[in-house]
């Protein structure tokens, strides 16, 4: 990055392949607005809505040509009015509501968060969406306890290492699902107490023959059929929490694979639900983020909280350079990554 009055940002410009879908331009720094903070990035994380917005399948995603990324860590270099508790120079990340993959990002003041000097940029990146959600499903929503039989899907992901700790330290007893042996090793790394290679075993029959009785919580973000055979495994008063449909991604967008990892979801009907006492709560960030901007901001304090003191901990997949933003996506969408996926501007030129 150079010095000059303009922010560079990675803009889609296309949908499909990673390698043809952004191009590097100048843009306008933008100014912050009342309520508002802006921040100068050092690093960005991905997340498989990213993914999905690439290949034409995420609805909430802006029309293109636009600019993704929720998720920021760097310096503060501007403040709007009426923003308290937030200085120019301050490190901090934060959630940002699209516009992630660029140099100067402006973000409400609710979604950023001072880090402690015991934090550094790139752990932070990883912490607002991935933590966030992961923290808001498992504490705000669900509220785990100890003894508690629960399967996390994609439990190596970003924000399926973090759901496995919150578990953890709530004693719950935790199946997880992951792809090839060296991604299971991770798990019994993380305490997984049953790994499950969903690649060559069939993750509803472990669970079965390890909780009998049925699951109380099951964190799913692959949907489709992965969705419905983890709802018939609830228990009596067990619940299903719905953040992702990972099966929808590939190398390419494909109709075929959208339509079946919909349809794969089956159709539930509430009274089904009502006469085996079970329920199923979808969370969505961006929802969370505009309508519920304190539980956002809660969600991200307790987990810089944890974080700080080591009750959590950040697993770093891999950093890429700006210049490698192709297989950085990638590398998130072919379920390569075991962590988090993050990204980084080089150093400003002063």
């Amino acid at each position: 990055m150079t010095t000059g009055d303009y922010a560079r940002a990675a803009v889609l410009i296309r949908k499909g392949d990673a390698t043809k879908a952004f191009a590097i331009e100048d843009r306008p720094i933008p100014d912050p607005a009342p309520g508002e903070v802006r921040v100068l990035v050092s690093v960005f994380g991905l997340n498989f809505a990213d993914v999905l917005a690439r290949l034409g399948l995420y609805p909430d995603a802006p029309p293109r040509p636009c600019v993704l990324g929720y998720e920021i860590a760097g310096v503060v270099d501007a403040v709007g009015a009426d923003v308290v508790g937030i200085e120019r120079g301050v490190r901090v990340c934060a959630f940002t509501r699209f516009g992630g993959y660029a140099t100067h990002v402006v973000a409400p003041a609710v979604g950023v968060m001072p880090l402690p000097d015991a934090v550094d940029l790139e752990t932070a990146a990883a912490l607002p969406v991935q933590f966030g959600t992961a923290w808001y499903s498992a504490e705000e929503m669900v509220r785990m306890h100890d003894g508690d039989a629960v399967l996390i899907q994609a439990a190596a992901g970003g924000v399926g290492g973090a759901l496995v700790q919150i578990a953890k330290a709530r004693g719950a007893r935790v199946l997880g699902t992951a792809g090839g042996p060296e991604k299971t090793a991770l798990l019994r790394d993380l305490g997984v107490d049953h790994p499950i290679d969903y690649r060559t075993q069939d993750f509803a029959g472990i669970a079965r023959e390890q909780c009998p009785q049925g699951l109380d919580v099951v964190f799913d973000s692959l949907g489709g059929s992965a969705f419905r055979r983890g709802l018939r495994l609830l228990a009596p008063g067990g619940r299903m929490v719905s953040f992702g449909v990972a099966r929808m991604a590939g190398r390419r967008a494909s109709l075929l694979r959208s339509v079946s990892a919909v349809a794969g979801f089956g159709w539930p009907h509430p009274l089904s639900l009502l006469s085996s006492s079970r329920g199923i709560i979808g969370v969505n960030m961006l929802r969370v983020a505009d309508a519920r901007p304190q539980a956002l901001r809660r969600s991200l304090a307790e987990v810089l909280h944890r974080i700080t003191d080591g009750r959590l901990r950040a697993r770093i997949d891999r950093v890429f350079d700006i210049a490698d933003l192709a297989a950085a996506h990638d590398r998130l969408g072919l379920r390569r990554s075991a962590g988090k996926v993050l990204v980084r501007w080089p150093r400003r030129v002063s």
